[in-house]
């Protein structure tokens, strides 16, 4: 696990918001924990596929899955849909946030149960990125 600490952490959403408050994880990492945080990562790439945010199938559901350990041939993590899709045409945010009050969680993402103040915000253009987005339905 990675505890040296950097000088900032990446959050990425799908909301623009003026500061990030503690919310229940919906248990997608790699130890699947479900504290009540907010969660970052030292990794851009990682907080980008945050800020995608998703889209409900017909019949409201979403589910996908993120290979944290597995990095695509451009250098990128792959998201596979079991239902439901990414927000196309959307827009997400990437937060800069101060990594002070974060601690490591796994190799990949570090917790602050405190609310947090970005830094900066980057926004995003989901399109740019559905290149790292794959469907079984398309395997």
């Amino acid at each position: 696990m990675q505890t040296d600490r950097p000088a900032f952490l990446y959050h990425g959403s799908p909301e623009k918001l003026d500061r990030l408050e503690p919310r229940p994880a919906r248990g997608v990492g790699p130890e699947r924990d479900m504290l009540t945080a907010v969660y970052a990562t030292h990794d851009r790439a990682v907080a980008i596929t945050f800020a995608m945010g998703s889209v409900p199938d017909k019949e409201g559901n979403i589910s996908w899955t993120l290979d944290l350990d597995k990095i695509d041939e451009g250098g990128h993590p792959r998201t596979v849909y079991t239902a439901g899709g990414p927000r196309l045409g959307g827009t997400g945010y990437v937060y800069t946030v101060p990594a002070d009050t974060f601690e490591p969680v796994d190799d990949h993402q570090w917790v602050s149960f405190n609310p947090v103040n970005p830094m900066a915000v980057e926004t995003i253009s989901v399109d740019d990125y559905l290149h790292w987005v794959s469907s079984e339905r398309e395997a």
